[in-house]
């Protein structure tokens, strides 16, 4: 959780027919508080990828397709949300995750950052970053480029509108993997 004294994010799954003998614990090896997860079923509705957020901005792939949990692991980091001064994005709420029909049914996960949990989270500064929305299709490794930026307008005379430019992402291009946007209002984030 986000106040573990631990250095590493841990996903502790629980089979809830066999709690003693078939729960597992997998380690992140860094990374604080997984928060939030998504999971991608199997043809018969059992858990087969979990992808799981944390407070340091990771976004993590378990894999658990196999029939032996002893077996079960954490695939890779996807993707690692930092502003564009490297600075960590949290995440806490849970990632949703789509089909990319553009990449032959790659798993896109979409997620944004924020937390609300510390005192000083309710202001933005060089502690507390501006916050972001993010489409990741996973490719079967880390993804650390290849992200296309989006950006939104500040709110109209009423408060009510905001345009998104750069909406069209040009998925022909191998190196493109998803999209970006930027929150640019002070203290907007997702929890």
């Amino acid at each position: 959780g986000s106040y573990a004294e631990s250095t590493d994010s841990h996903l502790l799954i629980i089979d809830i027919f066999d709690p003693k003998n078939s729960s597992e614990v997998i380690t992140a090896k860094e990374g604080k508080g997984i928060s939030a997860l998504a999971i991608l079923p199997d043809a018969i509705g059992q858990a087969s990828i979990v992808y799981a957020s944390d407070l340091n901005g990771s976004m993590w792939k378990f894999d658990l397709r196999s029939s032996l949990s002893d077996q079960w692991k954490l695939d890779y980091k996807l993707y690692h949300a930092k502003t564009t001064q490297g600075k960590d994005q949290p995440i806490t709420a849970a990632p949703t995750l789509g089909v990319n029909s553009e990449r032959g049914g790659a798993i896109t996960v979409y997620f944004a950052t924020g937390k609300y949990i510390d005192d000083g989270d309710r202001r933005l500064s060089k502690d507390n970053p501006y916050h972001s929305i993010y489409a990741v299709t996973d490719p079967g490794f880390t993804v650390t480029t290849g992200l296309e930026s989006k950006t939104i307008s500040p709110p109209d005379s009423t408060g009510l509108k905001r345009d998104i430019s750069n909406t069209t992402i040009d998925w022909s291009d191998d190196s493109v993997y998803g999209w970006r946007l930027d929150f640019g209002v002070d203290e907007e984030r997702v929890i």
